[in-house]
């Protein structure tokens, strides 16, 4: 009985200090292709949702566009899956005295988002297509949201 409380107990902690991967940890690699077009990944734990994910690649794409003196942007290229990953849990049978409790089994699973986009930056001076990102308003308004200061 004992145990059983113990793995509950220990089950319990890791439910409650499960959260979101934060930015910039959900960032795998941000590679510059040439001058102006970047691609960038991402990747999430079990409790970061798909939103967060691309939040956080366009968070990414505003930053290395304002770094490297560009006000636009555009995604050229996106892919979005979710990796999904299973574990049994064991079952345990303790008796103490003639009496046996039974306990744990089941399967635990996880999703986990990845995301990866390609984008094309543009100076203000450069011809840019209507529907670009302006890198300083997506800045903006995701940063206060994801980054801790």
């Amino acid at each position: 009985m004992m145990r059983y409380q113990s793995q509950m107990i220990f089950v319990g902690a890791l439910v409650l200090s499960g959260c979101a991967t934060p930015y910039p940890d959900s960032i795998n690699s941000a590679l510059q292709v040439n001058d102006s077009v970047f691609e960038i990944r991402a990747s999430g734990n079990g409790d970061t949702s798909p939103k967060e994910i691309n939040d956080h690649i366009l968070l990414k794409a505003s930053e290395l566009c304002q770094d490297k003196k560009f006000s636009f942007f555009i995604p050229m290229n996106r892919s979005e899956n979710v990796a999904t990953a299973s574990a049994q849990l064991p079952i345990t049978t303790n008796c103490i005295g003639g009496q046996c409790f039974t306990s744990g089994g089941g399967t635990i699973s996880s999703r986990k988002p990845r995301a990866t986009i390609t984008v094309k930056m543009f100076t203000s001076e450069e011809e840019r297509p209507d529907t670009a990102y302006n890198c300083s308003m997506i800045y903006g308004g995701l940063a206060p949201i994801y980054i801790q200061k």
